[in-house]
């Protein structure tokens, strides 16, 4: 429902002059200056009169004196000065609508964009400046003075404040269609778009992150010499079950060796996926002639994690009880081919709030893979030795 703003001053416009018609002004002027809703709190109107020097012509100025709070529509009366305003048809009553002359809303346009006013619909976005002028601007180019922006409850603002917002959505779609040609910050169907420009295909159920590794690999691997990029690319389209591939040689030996991590089977890959990495590899539109491929699981190794810790006096006993059970999936999230197990990685696990201190006995130091090699943790067994300060 369209809200209700303004006077009925213009119904009486074309009215023939009588004090009947002055009197329906008055009373028009403060219901709308005094709506308990849609008024103005932030005058209060002490007197009305009317000027009909120019009633010849059709043309009356009604004056109103009264007192402006510069923060009423805050609630705040505690500043106050005394203004007047001028209330004016234009030209023989023949123009559309009337116009507010008031030096107020000149002097205070600047500090607008400043007033906070959550009470009040949507705000202006962006540069409010900017918009009053170009809205005064083309006003006044086209034979309107409109002066009136500066109060809240003037239609015209409050279409300069929907016309903010709309600019303000439009800016971020511009800007969310930009980011959506980036890889890195594509997703959903953005993604299946960038892969389609490469021939790259989203698999079943597979997720944005590895789609958009699987295209970075195709890009890589855009080449005739039979690249490991591409090795790695054809056997991660083979099977959503390829966590991840390592593509080495072992010194002089020329054949390409290529070690599969697997998502399932806590990474260690079955033969019916290494077969079916073997098969996509051997094709002849991807192998180059002289190269020998050998496909094989990745290396996994297991390991089992024996510590102690320090509370904090304050701190609960069981305060690192969840973290101790979810250690090893945490590791599997963050792991991958080739991926160290450190004791730093250990320790900030740990270290949660409420812990003093942790130290381990196994692993006594770093567990270093190398790149074919993946690690796995095992059993968790991390004892509370007392507390300290």
């Amino acid at each position: 429902m369209r809200r209700a703003f303004g006077a009925g001053v213009k119904q009486l416009q074309d009215a023939n002059a009588t004090r009947r018609t002055f009197l329906e002004v008055y009373r028009a002027v403060h219901k709308a200056l005094t709506h308990p809703r849609y008024g103005e709190p932030g005058f209060r109107l002490l007197t009305i009169d009317v000027d009909a020097s120019e009633g010849v012509s059709g043309t009356f100025q009604i004056i109103l004196d009264g007192v402006f709070y510069p923060n009423g529509h805050l609630g705040d009366y505690s500043e106050s000065e005394t203004r007047r305003a001028i209330l004016q048809s234009p030209n023989g009553g023949q123009a559309a609508s009337w116009r507010w002359c008031h030096e107020r809303f000149r002097s205070r346009i600047s500090g607008l964009a400043a007033k906070a006013r959550s009470h009040r619909g949507a705000r202006l976005r962006g540069d409010p400046c900017r918009l009053k002028a170009k809205a005064q601007e083309r006003a006044a180019a086209n034979g309107f003075d409109i002066n009136v922006l500066d109060l809240e409850t003037d239609p015209a603002i409050i279409i300069l404040e929907a016309c903010a917002y709309e600019e303000m959505i439009l800016r971020q779609r511009g800007n969310e269609i930009a980011r959506a040609a980036l890889i890195y910050f594509a997703r959903s169907g953005e993604v299946e778009h960038l892969g389609a420009f490469y021939d790259v295909l989203r698999m079943p159920n597979e997720s944005d992150e590895r789609f958009k590794e699987r295209i970075i690999l195709a890009i890589q691997g855009r080449s005739t010499g039979g690249t490991k990029p591409r090795y790695e690319y054809v056997a991660m389209s083979a099977d959503l079950r390829v966590a991840g591939v390592e593509v080495y040689r072992d010194g002089n030996d020329p054949t390409v060796n290529v070690a599969v991590f697997a998502t399932d089977n806590n990474g260690v890959a079955d033969q019916a996926l290494l077969d079916a990495v073997t098969a996509a590899l051997n094709d002849p539109a991807v192998r180059m002639v002289n190269d020998t491929i050998s496909v094989r699981s990745a290396v996994v190794d297991i390991v089992n994690i024996v510590g102690q810790y320090r509370l904090l006096p304050e701190a609960a006993p069981t305060v690192i009880d969840p973290v101790i059970a979810g250690l090893a999936d945490q590791w599997i999230a963050e792991s991958g081919l080739g991926r160290d197990l450190t004791l730093d990685w250990l320790t900030r696990q740990i270290m949660q709030p409420g812990v003093y201190d942790v130290t381990f006995t196994s692993p006594a130091a770093d567990v270093e893979m190398q790149p074919y090699e993946a690690v796995r943790i095992g059993t968790v067994t991390l004892n509370a030795v007392g507390r300290k300060h």
